[in-house]
């Protein structure tokens, strides 16, 4: 099972791509919508867990992205407020 892992959070990112991989996933990294589109374009995933906040951009704008053109594949939304690392 391929998954596209969006997150620009790279301790968060790290993390869940290491359980993941170690699951036997197959995970692929965007940290921004362009970099996510072009993995989609090349290599559609089977699920996308999909950062709801990515800097100056909004994760949602790539799910809605998605399903308007017709796409429907799985996606999982996540927000994180604080890494495990911070306090």
């Amino acid at each position: 099972m391929k998954i596209l892992l969006v997150e620009d959070d790279q301790k968060l990112s790290t993390s869940l791509s290491a359980a993941l991989g170690g699951a036997g996933y197959e995970v692929a990294h965007a940290s921004d919508l362009k970099t996510s589109e072009a993995i989609i374009r090349n290599s559609v995933p089977d699920l996308i867990i999909l950062d709801l906040m990515l800097g100056s951009e909004k994760g949602i704008t790539l799910l809605t992205r998605l399903r308007e053109s017709g796409h429907s594949i799985p996606v999982i939304m996540l927000s994180a407020r604080h890494t495990l690392d911070e306090k």
